[in-house]
């Protein structure tokens, strides 16, 4: 999670921006998501999301494995460090 952030803050520049995107993204969202209907489209949406990935990988129950929640969380994680790497070439070059 924390290297997830980092490329947030990465990309954003901005202290206060990073961190009330990851409070968002990270809390906020998935338990808006999921406080529905346990088979719905945003259910679905929300266990697909960073938190409950890591949430699902370290207690190992959900509605899949232990090894799905790792891949998602590391997926999340080096799409949000590729975006990361792009904004700063691009701002910094």
């Amino acid at each position: 999670m924390s290297v997830l952030v980092l490329a947030v803050g990465a990309m954003l520049r901005s202290t206060a921006a990073s961190l009330t995107t990851a409070f968002l993204f990270l809390l906020v969202v998935p338990m808006l998501l999921g406080s529905g209907d346990e088979s719905g489209p945003a259910r679905k949406v929300s266990d697909s999301l960073p938190s409950s990935a890591g949430r699902y990988f370290m207690a190992g129950e959900g509605p899949y494995p232990q090894a799905v929640g790792l891949v998602i969380l590391v997926a999340w994680t080096a799409a949000a460090l590729c975006g990361g790497v792009v904004v700063l070439r691009r701002r910094d070059a």
